[in-house]
């Protein structure tokens, strides 16, 4: 594997994903059509092979970019989204921040559109940006001056921001070098069902009659029945996305496992939706747990370097643990094998952040400013 990213790893996985090869064969690229407003993002039809089309906004800064400027391609949430908290309409304030051009890429994920659609729609977008909107640099040879991308999303985007950054981060053509996430859902397989009446057992008396607080409760646990987004929900969703539970599996929709194996082998298949009529007096308890190894990523012959990142985590949003984890895995990664300071330069977590929000976290009109500051600073020349 040398190179290809994101196409090289669904055809042709490196042995360290022998025991989860995707079968999920892309489509060919197709043509596109445009429409141009001057009140609006420039708007482009892109067909997907021969599964219909998605539609890419196009949003330029106030003052006209460099031919060689980046580009930022934008991940919508998806069909889940926390209540309450309204996705941004607009993105000018992103392009505005990050003084480039920003794509927002329209995925298709729904009971009807199931992974792997939003993965070859994502792909499919990802190509016509760098085909279209990315002018070609003569002599370029070095790491820093081929062309810029920059990626970002939150919860489903954040997830699909996740395959598409860490697979397409060219060592030597134009690929991501910024990757920017919020509440990603990067870890499909570690979810599982909490009783309501679970919370109570957080203390518990000593023999002599103290209380004392019981450990402090992962997030998926403590923010169970969070009123914004609920276990409920997640399971749902996980139910409608995907043919087969051994699908959210996948490294590309559970990119978690790039970093490490699952937590738990495959269910057998049952209807999961059952899980979320239990008891009210009934304590579900976490899947059969097996140990947890790390996996060699980017695999040793592929010219990938990872890019920069920053995850930003609600303090009460049940997917906090899984972005710290993710963070955790690309700093580690960065370290042993080589992120953008090389291998075993600094810790790894010099190019990691992450950033506890309030509240759930999710991303509002000033988030996508300071996103856009962090994409400018990491991306500039």
């Amino acid at each position: 594997m040398r190179g290809n990213g994101l196409r090289t790893l669904i055809h042709q996985p490196s042995w360290v994903f022998r025991h989860y090869v995707t079968r999920w064969p892309l489509q060919k690229r197709a043509p596109y059509s445009t429409t141009f407003s001057p009140l609006q993002p420039d708007q482009v039809q892109l067909k997907v092979g021969s599964n219909g089309f998605i539609n890419l906004d196009i949003y330029h800064p106030p003052q006209s970019p460099k031919a060689n400027n980046p580009v930022v391609i934008y991940l919508p949430r998806g069909p889940v989204s926390p209540l309450n908290s309204p996705e941004p309409s607009s993105l000018q304030s992103l392009a505005a921040a990050a003084n480039t051009t920003v794509v927002r890429l329209n995925y298709r994920l729904s009971k009807e559109n199931r992974y792997p659609g939003p993965v070859h729609d994502v792909l499919a977008g990802y190509d016509w940006v760098v085909q279209h909107l990315l002018q070609a640099i003569p002599g370029k040879t070095d790491h820093d001056e081929f062309h810029k991308i920059a990626v970002c999303g939150e919860f489903i985007g954040g997830s699909l921001a996740a395959a598409l950054g860490l697979t397409e981060c060219h060592k030597n053509r134009a690929g991501v070098r910024t990757l920017v996430m919020g509440n990603p859902i990067s870890d499909w397989t570690s979810m599982y069902t909490v009783a309501k009446s679970e919370k109570a057992f957080n203390i518990e008396e000593t023999k002599t009659g103290r209380k004392k607080r019981a450990p402090k409760l992962p997030a998926w646990e403590a923010f169970a029945n969070s009123s914004e987004l609920p276990i409920s929900a997640l399971l749902r969703a996980r139910s409608n996305f995907f043919r087969l539970q051994e699908d959210y599996f996948d490294v590309f929709a559970s990119p978690m496992l790039f970093f490490r194996t699952p937590a738990r082998d495959v269910p057998p298949e049952t209807d999961e939706l059952d899980e979320l009529f239990l008891m009210p007096e009934t304590v579900a308890q976490p899947p059969a747990k097996k140990r947890k190894s790390h996996r060699r990523y980017p695999p040793a012959d592929a010219e990938l370097i990872l890019p920069y990142t920053k995850i930003l985590v609600g303090k009460s949003c049940l997917l906090k643990d899984q972005g710290i984890e993710l963070a955790e895995g690309i700093a580690r990664s960065n370290h042993s094998y080589g992120g953008p300071l090389g291998v075993g330069q600094g810790t790894g977590w010099e190019t990691v952040e992450v950033e506890l929000q309030q509240g759930i976290g999710a991303w509002k009109e000033n988030d996508l400013a300071e996103i856009g500051y962090f994409i400018r600073d990491t991306l500039k020349d």
